[in-house]
């Protein structure tokens, strides 16, 4: 539209040269309002199907990374870790976006531009259209030999990228731990040296672009120098009016204007596909295929023959593995209406074989039949349904708690909710607060972990589940929490579920129906509790070394020489239970979150040039290279219309004009090196 703007203002021109001074008609000014009409609505419907496009492209690509992840369930962090994936969807797919919205658009803009203004220039000057030309594809040629030394880098700095995103979110998730051992300083400066080392790795990704960026300055500029030395001398010989060398002057400039535009997005092109590598990768991660048989009718019964799982890292290496694996030839009977207990040492497979019984791991050796049915053949959905998993630290979303229960059932009632959380001893907590409304934050932080437990206990009791697995679920919890989940895991087994107890606590499956041991990856010994102790195998070493450590503690406790965490946390859920916010509507954010104040932008401005306040001189001088910069290249067009002017062609005011485009390039690169030094460096500050 800047053409069609700039040809209706020369045929007025032109039109008006033609009357001799008589007066320019009102018909030879229309196409210049017209042009700018037309541009203006070609530009917001252009916004739009930009903005439509780009809408559309993230919101597939955050459907197709979510239904993968949905397809692969659990198993995912096998072969990506979560940080990455969150990275993926939220900054990769901007990336991608930008790819889209931003480069293609420009791309495809470009190559029809310069073909529209090279026909128009033919009817000019054939010669000033030629030499124009000649310069249009050194342009792309210069970004695909940069692309093939950058996609190279590339690769390695978004992984590095993601690697620094992925250690500054661990650093967030143990920032207690970190606190408590004092080593917070430690890891600071270990993520300062990362944050250094990826800024130099963007520095050098940003030199090839920068590079990219002077040559297509110089050969921009230089070519429309060039054009326009052509006009000129071919308006002095008499092969073009004054009019048409005007326009050659105006249009040079115009003619590059794309292919500058262009390699502007050079950098947006290669993060977005690096990016969409990324994506790719993981959308291409190979997926178990789910069974299609449903989940046995009837109380469960579960037999293990020869079960043996390797982790995915260590297939690699199976060959010299063999037997080695985390679970490795393990054998064993899991009936309905009993409680069967799986005990050991840490390390020993117990978790392992909870995760894959579940389906959280896939790729097992041996068998695992349900009611004769091969687990793996029942339908993923169908199977997550009917085994429910439990562990010591179970997830609780933000929101009501309401609306965690629902997420077992959704059509469950308040009614049942009631009861479950009655069962679970938790409604007494609750019902001085806002009952099922009572506001929970992320994690469920503001409760007490006996509560989490307990809730999640609740959640549990409300599914459809006919197995269930409790994984150390009683761990991390006081006493009391402890006895509470104990008895309601005793009952589940007499209402015919069938129940599964891991625990490195062995006086918690002392009433177990069936005890297995486990010693690296294999049952070793079997029985009840009292037949297991008096065999005096392993089983019998451990419960005798945990039952001397119980009974110091208890001793020690009598005599007063230390106070017991069992005592203490008695009142902690009660305590920590005050301390919910009563919340009446769960949509609501949390106290943090609106009751922050917001900063003035002028404060938010002068902390930023605080920060700066070290780079203050590169900033000088990048402002003095912009400004120099600006002026070079409008005085590539000046210098072009006193060419015109000068009465005669002068080689020397060519030779300026000719320098000045170069300048432009050279100084355009002092510029944004300078300005992307201080960005990243702000960057890697904060």
């Amino acid at each position: 539209m800047d053409i069609a703007l700039l040809l209706g203002g020369m045929i007025s021109l032109d039109e008006g040269i033609k009357l001799n001074g008589e007066g320019i008609r009102l018909l030879y000014l229309i196409p210049i309002p017209v042009s700018i009409l037309l541009r203006f609505l070609l530009d917001q419907m252009a916004n739009d199907a930009s903005f439509k496009a780009s809408r559309d492209v993230k919101m597939i690509l955050r459907e197709e990374i979510y239904e993968k992840l949905l397809r692969l369930g659990p198993t995912y962090k096998e072969s990506v870790n979560t940080a990455e994936v969150t990275t993926l969807v939220t900054e990769g797919v901007e990336q991608t976006e930008s790819y889209f919205s931003q480069y293609l658009p420009q791309l495809f803009y470009a190559a029809v531009s310069e073909i529209t203004l090279f026909i128009i220039l033919l009817f000019v000057n054939v010669k000033a259209a030629v030499i124009i030309l000649i310069f249009i594809p050194l342009i792309p040629l210069s970004i695909v030999a940069v692309q093939k030394i950058a996609k190279r880098m590339l690769s390695g700095y978004f992984a590095e990228y993601l690697n620094l995103s992925d250690g500054f979110l661990e650093s967030l998730n143990i920032l207690t731990t970190l606190k408590i051992f004092g080593s917070d300083p430690h890891r600071s400066a270990a993520l300062s040296e990362e944050s250094e080392n990826f800024r130099k790795t963007t520095m050098k990704v940003l030199l090839m672009q920068l590079n990219s960026t002077s040559i297509m300055d110089i050969l921009a500029y230089g070519g429309a120098a060039a054009g326009m030395i052509t006009g000129v001398y071919s308006y002095y010989n008499g092969d073009v009016s004054f009019t048409g060398a005007l326009l050659i002057i105006l249009l040079a400039v115009e003619f590059f204007l794309p292919m500058r535009r262009l390699g502007s997005f050079f950098h947006v092109a290669m993060n977005g596909m690096a990016s969409s590598d990324r994506i790719f990768e993981l959308l291409d991660i190979p997926e178990e295929s789910s069974g299609e048989d449903i989940f046995p009718h009837g109380p469960a019964k579960i037999r293990v023959t020869d079960l043996k799982y390797i982790y995915s890292d260590e297939r690699e290496k199976s060959t010299e593995l063999h037997g080695r694996g985390a679970i490795r030839g393990m054998s064993l009977v899991i009936n309905p209406g009993e409680v069967t207990a799986i005990v050991g040492k840490s390390g020993c497979g117990k978790s392992t074989f909870a995760k894959v019984l579940s389906g959280s791991l896939k790729g097992y050796e041996g068998s695992i039949k349900i009611n004769g049915i091969e687990i793996n053949t029942i339908d993923d959905h169908d199977r997550m349904l009917r085994i429910a998993y439990i562990d010591s630290d179970p997830y609780i979303f933000r929101g009501s708690v309401r609306e965690n229960l629902q997420m077992a059932r959704h059509e469950t009632t308040d009614d049942d909710m009631v009861k479950v959380l009655r069962r679970v001893s938790l409604w007494e907590d609750l019902i001085d607060q806002n009952g099922l409304d009572t506001y929970l934050t992320e994690e469920g932080k503001n409760i007490s972990a006996g509560q989490r437990q307990r809730l999640a206990m609740a959640r549990v009791l409300l599914s459809h589940a006919k197995v269930f697995i409790f994984d150390e679920a009683t761990s991390a919890t006081d006493h009391e929490t402890e006895e509470i989940l104990l008895d309601l895991i005793y009952e589940l087994a007499k209402e015919g579920k069938t129940v599964i107890l891991i625990s490195h606590r062995l006086s918690n499956v002392e009433k177990a129906d069936v005890i297995y041991y486990m010693d690296e990856g294999q049952i070793t010994e079997s029985g009840v509790h009292d037949r297991l102790v008096f065999d005096d195998g392993a089983y019998s070493a451990l419960y005798e070394i945990q039952s001397e450590l119980e009974k110091y503690g208890r001793t020690n406790h009598a005599d007063g020489s230390f106070d017991s965490a069992t005592e203490d946390s008695k009142d902690t859920d009660s305590a920590i239970t005050r301390t919910v916010p009563a919340v009446a509507v769960s949509q609501e954010p949390s106290p943090q979150e609106t009751d922050a104040p917001r900063r003035n932008p002028v404060a938010v401005m002068l902390s930023l040039v605080m920060l700066v306040k070290p780079l203050v001189p590169i900033m000088v001088i990048a402002i003095i290279l912009g400004t120099i910069g600006a002026f070079a290249a409008a005085f590539v067009t000046i210098q072009g219309g006193r060419l015109l002017v000068s009465g005669s062609f002068d080689k020397t005011g060519a030779i300026i004009l000719v320098a000045a485009a170069v300048l432009r390039g050279i100084l355009h690169y002092g510029e944004q090196y300078a300005n992307h030094d201080i960005a990243f460096k702000l960057l890697s500050t904060i």
